[in-house]
């Protein structure tokens, strides 16, 4: 509707989701409900990820997302360091990072968080930096537009499942 009745350019909108295949079937839907316009295929159709990290690669060419068995092996060990197995070391580590007020060190913890927790957070993250890479969470909190990026409609499929730093 935004671009049909000619609101907002194609190059201005943003089409978001959270995964790579609801992002892969949204260009098509897109460019079947406007056939009449060849540009609506300039609409952005990402994930939230994917833009983060363009955004973040074209400020930091030489970092990227960690992958996925280095990623894997920093969590255990960080987790053995915080006493705690790896999945509630990763999902403590998230909910640290997208909680500004829970930065270690500096307020309260969360509560099923021990005491070695803050210090094997700092070995997570200086060995994410010393390696130049990002964890899906850092994509998220980083990422800001180097340049002009001004749309004018940013659409997010499946809003109510976004954290408040998505």
């Amino acid at each position: 509707w935004l671009i049909r009745e000619n609101i907002v350019a194609p190059e201005e909108m943003l089409l978001t989701t959270y995964t790579r295949k609801a992002a892969q079937e949204l260009a098509p839907k897109l460019a079947a409900a406007l056939p009449f316009r060849a540009e609506s295929r300039q609409v952005m159709v990402s994930t939230l990820h994917a833009l983060a990290h363009k955004l973040l690669k074209d400020k930091h060419p030489d970092w990227n997302l960690a992958p996925e068995d280095f990623w894997d092996d920093l969590i255990k060990k960080s987790a053995k360091k915080a006493g705690l197995k790896a999945a509630a070391f990763a999902s403590l580590v998230s909910q640290v990072k997208n909680s500004p007020a829970l930065l270690p060190g500096e307020t309260d913890l969360p509560d099923q968080a021990p005491e070695q927790f803050s210090a094997a957070f700092r070995y997570y993250n200086r060995t994410l930096t010393a390696h130049q890479c990002w964890d899906f969470d850092d994509l998220i909190l980083e990422a800001a537009p180097s340049g002009p990026f001004t749309l004018k409609a940013v659409l997010v499929d499946e809003f109510q499942d976004l954290s408040a730093a998505q």
